[in-house]
């Protein structure tokens, strides 16, 4: 029998965090004294860490597994000069995860930085690797997390002494592009032997029964030798088997034979293993019990177990189920208990207790496994709860996706959203799927979002309906997620065809309707079609601003789009005007920092440029690539946008070299972030190319000119605006290295081109004009003024 129910407590919180860690199952505030043999007492304060660590407590004791530290450490000190990777694996359970917390202590010596990175997910590897960079000062905590992430890989491959942990991979095909080069050390630990490729294996075994009886014992002091036995065979000598088995009997003082008794009783729960010994029949009949005697003393703590059963092993927010509790979704007593955060911390210390939580300033987090135990025992439930966790999710979201200030509580809570997959949802479940789609848009993250958004929408259109008014949103953020990875056609033809069923389901002037008319604009302008572009954009801010009134947030992207496709057809000071309004609306409504206004304050400084004012255009671009950085990362694609647009700047007023160094780095981190047929890494590569005309490395610009041009003419047609703009920087930089006649035909083609597709009066026609007299003069030996690059 369990005594003193209300007093009993299981100190296992953090085996619902890593697999594996023997440790965390016995976190009691007293001292082991020595022992002999192989079990070693720990003093967490008796060695100095290094300064970055975070690697998990150590255990209170740790058994056996001399030999596989032994060949850790020799493996490790086997090569200096390079990267040494070792890989740990086993069954789960077996304690890979203990053994690696163990050589990082007894290793700590050796190493200036230590890091622990959970990479089941290998999607989460980078954000931690960010965190690094972080800690470490190798770059600013506001910088995003591929930025940040690859700011540590770089550090790392030039940096010594450090141990980088990635615990529970599953793949190595998913962990290779974030394993650090380098003159240090890589420790893995999984469940999958078939590393070779990647690194040399270290099996780790059950436990031997003298380990286990060892281990057993050090917790219980008085278990007697035969009960020990007994208690080693039931739970089969698996390690975290073994520890769980041994903090449960200590704190609720059941006997041996009871333990086993029930063990036996429900050998089939989730992971179970009808063979003695494996994970399931020890490990999930021990999660099952402490469930079912939180279930009998704390109804609330049983009913939000049941619903983070369901999330993602990731914190979450406690505050979610008071956000959850007010818009009604939560089943009571705790929709009752969570409107008191004293009361509902009660109820979810009760979960602690027992080990099948852990409770801390992030919120309440669970272990994949005992969550994967909990939802097998709650199958018959499966549905219901499913859904409940849904709804908790999407009422625990922010109010905004647009503003960089909610940005990280989207963070915490998507992956929550992403587990809580579920057929069975309703109209604020799929909103709250679409505006994590728009978050991951606005954050520049648009391959996410595609991928998360794609199969939403072939999901809906089978049971929603192909015009049902969520399946068209998931359509029309398809296309922009399309548009924002430069398939510009693709996107033109999800617009049309959004276009068409939302003005028959909605009315020929419906928000929606409207919406996607602007984004087809957007397309029609991308695909270089500005004057058809300028028609649709006219009617559709007229429509705003009779539905929606002149501050409307959508009424001032539509304005700024008609801003744009009037510069583009050379009717600047129409533009300027424009914009310098939608810059001062949005200031007013939207704030100084938000995206959209410093995207308005951007275009500003674009039409003051090609007016020619570029000191000024520097100035408006130099302070909102300082917001930006700050605001949105290194790595965003505004962010970039900027910087170019500055680098622009920067050749016109000559500084060549400043201008030299920022395009070179913005290059670089558009290939990493956008890919090398992305039409922004194209303009930058055109814009590079005139850069490094200047500074007289003909050469090089050639090759970059040729490139691009032969990218923009696969990508869009050689007529398109800007594969023209290409030819003329081409042209340009031929003409620079003495290949007159190559230039001279570039530029007929580029201006027969832009004569038709842009007019005889077009700016940019009347440039190719001036440059193709210059190729006339120079064949005919004159001495011409310098030709027109395009920006």
């Amino acid at each position: 029998m369990i005594r003193n129910v209300d007093a009993v407590a299981i100190s296992i919180a953090s085996l619902t965090i890593l697999v594996g860690m023997v440790v965390t199952l016995l976190l009691f505030r007293r001292r082991f004294p020595a022992m002999r043999g192989s079990v070693i007492p720990v003093d967490s304060a008796s060695e100095a860490l290094p300064r970055i660590w975070n690697v998990p407590h150590r255990p209170v004791v740790f058994v056996g597994r001399e030999a596989e530290l032994d060949d850790l450490s020799r493996r490790m000190r086997a090569a200096q000069s390079t990267v040494v990777v070792q890989a740990v694996h086993g069954l789960g359970g077996v304690g890979k995860t203990t053994l690696a917390i163990e050589y990082a202590n007894r290793a700590a010596y050796a190493y200036d930085i230590v890091w622990w990175i959970d990479a089941e997910d290998s999607d989460r590897v980078p954000e931690q690797l960010a965190r690094l960079a972080v800690v470490a000062g190798w770059t600013a905590a506001d910088t995003d997390v591929t930025g940040a992430a690859e700011a540590a890989l770089r550090q790392l491959g030039t940096t010594g002494r450090w141990l980088i942990i990635f615990d529970n991979a599953i793949r190595p095909d998913h962990l290779r592009p974030w394993l650090p080069q380098g003159p240090g050390h890589i420790l893995i630990t999984s469940r999958d032997p078939g590393w070779g490729q990647v690194a040399e294996g270290v099996r780790v075994h059950q436990f031997t029964r003298a380990e286990s009886m060892s281990l057993l014992r050090a917790t219980l002091p008085d278990l007697g030798g035969v009960d020990a036995e007994a208690l080693a065979a039931a739970l089969g000598d698996l390690p975290l088997a073994l520890a769980q088995a041994a903090a449960f009997l200590e704190v609720t003082g059941m006997s041996p034979s009871a333990y086993i008794r029930e063990l036996e009783r429900d050998p089939s729960g989730i992971l179970s293993d009808p063979a003695p010994g494996q994970l399931g029949s020890s490990l999930a009949a021990a999660v099952t019990m402490a469930e079912r005697r939180v279930a009998e003393i704390d109804l609330v703590a049983a009913q939000a177990l049941r619903i983070v059963a369901f999330l993602a092993p990731e914190p979450f927010p406690a505050d979610g189920f008071l956000l959850a509790a007010e818009a009604g979704v939560l089943p009571e007593p705790l929709a009752s208990a969570a409107r008191s955060a004293h009361g509902l911390r009660r109820a979810l210390s009760t979960a602690v207790r027992f080990g099948l939580a852990q409770l801390n300033a992030d919120g309440l987090l669970m272990h994949r496994l005992t969550q994967a135990i909990l939802r097998e025992r709650l199958t018959a439930e499966h549905g219901h709860l499913r859904h409940t966790a849904a709804l908790v999710v999407a009422a625990a979201l922010p109010p905004e996706t647009d503003s960089p200030a909610y940005w990280p509580r989207w963070m915490v809570l998507l992956p929550h959203l992403l587990a809580v997959d579920t057929a069975d949802e309703d109209d604020a479940v799929r909103l709250a799927r679409l505006r994590s789609v728009r978050y991951l848009l606005v954050r520049g993250d648009a391959a996410t979002a595609e991928h998360l958004n794609a199969g939403l929408l072939r999901r809906w259109r089978i049971t929603l309906g192909e015009d049902h008014p969520d399946t068209l949103l998931a359509a029309h953020l398809l296309a922009d997620a399309c548009r924002d990875l430069g398939r510009y056609e693709n996107a033109r033809l999800l617009d049309q065809d959004t276009f068409e069923r939302r003005r028959a389901v909605f009315g020929a002037d419906s928000p929606p309707t409207l919406a996607s008319a602007n984004s087809l604009a957007v397309d029609l302008f991308l695909l270089g079609r500005p004057e058809q572009a300028r028609v649709l954009d006219e009617q559709i801010v007229a429509g705003m601003r009779r539905l929606m009134g002149d501050d409307h947030p959508d009424t001032l992207v539509s304005v700024g789009n008609l801003a744009r496709d009037l510069s583009a057809l050379g009717r600047y000071e129409e533009a300027r005007a424009l914009d310098e309004d939608v810059l001062a609306r949005r200031r007013r409504v939207l704030g100084e920092e938000h995206p959209d206004t410093l995207m308005s304050a951007s275009n500003v400084a674009r039409v003051l440029s090609v007016l020619g004012e570029h000191r000024s255009a520097r100035e408006v671009d130099e302070e909102i690539l300082a917001i930006r950085r700050r605001v949105l990362g290194e790595d965003h694609p505004d962010t970039l946008v900027s910087a170019a647009n500055l680098g622009v700047d920067l050749q016109i007023l000559g500084d060549h070299e400043a201008a030299r160094s920022l395009l070179q780095e913005v290059l670089l981190r558009r290939r990493r972030v956008l890919g090398e047929q992305h039409p922004d890494t194209l303009a930058t590569m055109s814009d590079l190319a005139v850069v490094l005309g200047a500074l007289g490395d003909h050469q090089q610009a050639v090759r970059y000119t040729e490139s691009a041009l032969a990218t923009r003419r696969n990508l869009l047609g050689d007529e398109h605006p800007d594969t023209l703009a290409a030819a003329n920087n081409h042209a340009a930089a031929l003409r620079a290295t003495g290949a007159i006649e190559q230039a001279r035909r570039l530029d007929e083609s580029t201006l027969e081109r832009r004569r038709r597709v842009l007019g005889e009066s077009h700016p940019d026609t009347l440039a190719s004009a001036g440059n193709l007299a210059i190729d006339l003069q120079l064949s005919a030996g004159q001495r011409p003024a310098e030709g027109t690059p395009d920006d």
